[in-house]
């Protein structure tokens, strides 16, 4: 890439990309394997955690990296993922998107820990659903 912190934002993004492909599927979600699903997942866990930066930079770097030899590579292996200029205009989408995280919440609340619902109640971001987490936690024992 010639660039280190270029080189790093894709990196992470790539880790909660795959990290996104485990959770899914332990937490038996249907389409688990699917790498826009993935993408989604990772971005709407970037965004929880305060990476958006790194989420935004990740997609100029697809952007950037989107060619012709690109496209012939994708054809000849079986590589599921879209073209980066495609996936770029997909991640900043959801980046922008402010009911993405939201969307997301319920598959994330049930799976996160009752210590970590109780902070999000007590200091509440943006997207945090009230509703859902009090709900979640009510069901618990």
């Amino acid at each position: 890439m010639g660039d280190r912190a270029k080189a790093a934002d894709a990196l992470v993004f790539a880790l909660f990309h795959e990290l996104a492909h485990v959770l899914l599927a332990q937490w038996k979600y249907p389409f688990f394997d699917n790498e826009d699903v993935a993408d989604e997942f990772a971005t709407a866990l970037m965004v929880m955690v305060g990476q958006r930066d790194r989420v935004r930079a990740a997609a100029e770097s697809f952007a950037a990296t989107a060619s012709v030899a690109e496209a012939m590579r994708k054809m000849f292996r079986d590589d599921r993922h879209p073209l980066s200029s495609q996936r770029a205009r997909n991640i900043m989408r959801w980046l922008n998107d402010p009911a993405l995280v939201r969307k997301w919440q319920p598959i994330f609340v049930p799976n996160m820990q009752s210590d970590v619902l109780r902070a999000l109640l007590r200091q509440p971001r943006d997207w945090v659903d009230r509703q859902l987490i009090e709900k979640e936690l009510a069901s618990r024992p």
